[in-house]
């Protein structure tokens, strides 16, 4: 995975907070659909969850453009061969992780998310890890 030339790896994206890691493309329709629902979750949660997305099979110009036309402000990489993808377990469109702020992933879950199902799956999984809870 790349931010620029740079390769980060996950325990890189990792500040303290939980991390919702979403793996896109540009040219995949369910992951344009759920693009504003993980823009609502970063604008409202963003404090206390980190959402990275990333994309794959796209270059990072190309993948920035694009989000940045969709509103998009949360942080992005690029996995432009899919390497990274294939090894976190993804096999289709859209792909998000739910990790810890540990690193340990929670849950993996394949298929667009929209505001109830990505509130739904925090609270499953990573609402006891926050960090400054309510």
């Amino acid at each position: 995975m790349k931010n620029g030339e740079e390769p980060v790896a996950v325990r890189d994206l990792l500040d303290g907070r939980p991390l919702v890691l979403n793996f896109w493309a540009s040219w995949c329709g369910p992951c344009v659909q759920e693009l504003p629902a993980l823009q609502r979750f970063h604008s409202d949660h963003g404090d206390r969850y980190r959402v990275v997305g990333v994309a794959t099979q796209d270059a990072l110009a190309s993948a920035r453009r694009f989000a940045n036309e969709a509103g998009v402000t949360y942080d992005l990489h690029a996995d432009p061969r899919g390497d990274y993808f294939a090894e976190a377990g993804g096999w289709g469109w859209p792909t998000t992780l739910f990790v810890a702020a540990d690193g340990t992933v929670r849950y993996h879950h394949s298929g667009p998310l929209d505001n109830d199902d990505l509130d739904r799956l925090v609270s499953e999984h990573l609402e006891n890890d926050r960090q400054n809870p309510d």
